[in-house]
């Protein structure tokens, strides 16, 4: 593949720390407000949530009913709180910010690194198949 086993090498470093840094890439981005349905929209992710009066509110495995936001308060554990709709200003959700190709890219690597230790396991063991039947 490449002439240096340097240069193989330092290119596996750099791909490695952009896999590790590219963890850190999360952002808020606002969920828009939808009328009132009568469904419970349930949202998994982290929700940051403005009220009317300016205070923000953490929340994790929170739902969106017909008339409040409810989830479990990031800042207390197990606690339970609900905010009614009318006094929320702007809901914004925790998300991956990471651009699409960036995100492919490190897909095929991390694919193509399993399937070489795959094929790397796979020849020791028929070689150590192998060297015991001799």
């Amino acid at each position: 593949m490449f002439a240096r086993p340097s240069l193989r090498k330092s290119i596996n470093i750099l791909l490695l720390s952009g896999l590790l840094l590219q963890s850190g890439c999360r952002g808020w981005i606002e969920k828009p407000i939808v009328p009132d349905t009568g469904i419970a929209i349930p949202r998994r992710e982290a929700l940051r949530v403005t009220k009317s009066d300016g205070t923000v509110i953490f929340l994790t495995d929170s739902f969106i009913t017909s008339d409040s936001i409810v989830g479990l308060l990031a800042a207390i554990p197990h606690r339970r709180t609900a905010i009614a709709r009318a006094d929320v200003t702007k809901i914004q959700g925790r998300v991956d910010t990471t651009p699409r190709g960036v995100r492919i890219a490190e897909k095929i690597y991390l694919g193509a690194v399993l399937v070489a230790m795959t094929a790397l396991l796979v020849t020791g063991f028929m070689y150590g198949i192998a060297a015991s039947r001799q």
